[in-house]
């Protein structure tokens, strides 16, 4: 009577999946509380990017465009485990990147 496997069948199907798939698994989508500040940080790391700019582009998607980098750059030194590309993006209500 082996009730122990019949109870849990799935319980090490997590252990038996390869590594690529549990990170791509792990991360939930962002509650709006999240979003809310992710859409601050980007607000003032473009701030910060364009404040002292004299020549700036026309358009606000073409000012992302040009501070996207920079952003990342600001994102990866305070590890956040997120990075603003197109899904980011999308998610934040942001103009998309300009495809070239």
């Amino acid at each position: 009577m082996d009730t122990v496997a019949e109870e849990a069948p799935g319980a090490d199907s997590i252990a038996l999946q390869p590594e690529n798939q549990i990170s791509i698994t792990c991360e939930a989508s962002p509650n709006q509380q999240e979003i809310e500040r992710r859409r601050e940080i980007v607000r003032q790391f473009f701030t910060d990017f364009w404040v002292s700019a004299e020549d700036k582009p026309g358009t606000f998607a073409e000012r992302l465009n040009r501070a996207e980098g920079q952003i990342n750059e600001q994102l990866a030194a305070r590890e956040e485990r997120w990075q603003l590309d197109a899904a980011t993006r999308k998610q934040l209500g942001l103009p998309p990147p300009k495809t070239v």
